[in-house]
């Protein structure tokens, strides 16, 4: 009987370990890694606030595997301060409308500006992505999108070179998600903030 407690104990301890194993492993897959670049160095992003001048600067994202993100970038604060503040997805106004529909390898080198929509970027494959550059290496998939214009999605769709912004700041968030079984609704696994704000 002794044997018997002994052994179920242990099939209990490594059943447990094989699944911690697999909650790391899949909290690591959803966790948004992103860093930000600015004339080739990295810029440190302090209290969810990165500080940048009005030039080209790139969004740099680390996937595990092929991956996308929703990211939702806005002149108004609301999004992202519902966000910090924990609203559910379905309750953050910059996802309330569809995706915008954006040309593969970011030829514009743009980031489109919205109250409502989100941006949709994604690395399916080599030939299928949203990013300026992606480098693969052995255990990531390191995709770059660099951002030398904003386009106001919601009023004239016009491009603007970055240097000629007159907003002082702008507002990210990037959700990972992934549909539920009927493709009603979205399912989010993670979120990021990241506040910009323009220093000359």
């Amino acid at each position: 009987m002794k044997k018997f407690i002994y052994l179920a104990l242990l099939i209990n301890i490594a059943f447990l370990n094989c699944s911690n194993k697999n909650l790391i492993k899949d909290d690591i897959a959803d966790r948004i890694d992103v860093s930000v670049e600015q004339g080739d160095q990295i810029i440190s992003i302090v209290d969810d606030t990165v500080e940048i001048r009005r030039i080209k600067f790139s969004l740099i994202f680390k996937f595990k595997q092929p991956d996308s993100v929703l990211v939702n970038a806005s002149f108004h604060p609301e999004t992202f301060n519902n966000a910090n503040e924990g609203l559910p997805l379905d309750e953050l106004a910059g996802f309330k409308d569809t995706s915008i529909t954006e040309e593969l390898y970011n030829k514009n080198s743009a980031l489109y500006i919205s109250y409502k929509s989100p941006n949709y970027w994604y690395y399916a494959d080599d030939k299928d992505h949203r990013f300026t550059n992606v480098v693969k290496n052995e255990d990531e998939f390191i995709c770059t999108r660099e951002i030398a214009s904003l386009i106001d999605f919601d009023s004239s769709g016009d491009r603007n070179n970055i240097g000629n912004v007159m907003q002082k700041e702008f507002y990210l968030v990037i959700v990972k998600s992934e549909w539920n079984r009927d493709y009603t609704k979205r399912i989010e696994k993670s979120r990021r903030m990241i506040k910009f704000k323009f220093i000359l």
